[in-house]
């Protein structure tokens, strides 16, 4: 890793620049590849984001069918007793 400014030494040659160059190049490619890790990641976080919200809504309208469902069933009871009554 490299140092700060006040680390360089005292006679800088091209060599030192060479190696400094080279060191900054491999840093550089281990950041790209944090970040296509990072972008793969975020890739999958938001398939499965996707899917969970396909399938809360899914969900929703089977409750939603599901209830009406109950209503129906419950107007008829309804309607059954009146008949009973009268």
């Amino acid at each position: 890793m490299r140092g700060s400014v006040t680390d360089l030494p005292d006679n800088i040659d091209l060599r030192w620049i060479g190696r400094t160059l080279l060191d900054m190049r491999d840093e550089l490619a281990g950041l790209r590849t944090d970040v296509r890790r990072l972008r793969e990641d975020f890739d999958l976080l938001v398939v499965r984001v996707m899917r969970i919200d396909s399938a809360v809504t899914a969900l929703r309208d089977d409750v939603h069918t599901l209830f009406a469902a109950q209503r129906d069933l419950r107007q008829r009871v309804e309607a059954l007793e009146r008949d009973d009554d009268a």
